[in-house]
């Protein structure tokens, strides 16, 4: 089960199974082979990324994502990042982690 914040509330949400995960998958799949930068990024030009813009975007991401609870990642921190994308926040957080 997925949780999920939302306002003061907490909602669950049950994952899509069967066909309506194997759609879902597919329809990402093609979104990323169109224009993988816009997809994930989408205030990007659509076919005409800025991929400085794109890859600033990831630090700028992980400032905001952890800002909120009052944390930042140092060089002391061992980091271990799961997501799914091309590594846009990955490399934000390789450069301050441990090494």
């Amino acid at each position: 089960m997925c949780v999920r914040r939302v306002g003061r509330e907490m909602s669950s949400a049950t994952p899509p199974t069967g066909d309506a995960a194997k759609a879902m998958r597919s329809y990402w799949d093609a979104k990323a082979r169109e224009d993988v930068m816009y997809y994930i990024h989408n205030v990007l030009d659509y076919a005409e990324p800025d991929e400085v813009n794109f890859w600033a975007s990831g630090r700028q991401n992980l400032v905001e994502t952890l800002a909120p609870f009052g944390r930042a990642i140092s060089s002391d921190d061992d980091v271990v990042e799961i997501g799914c994308g091309i590594g846009r926040i990955t490399w934000a957080i390789a450069s301050d982690a441990s090494q």
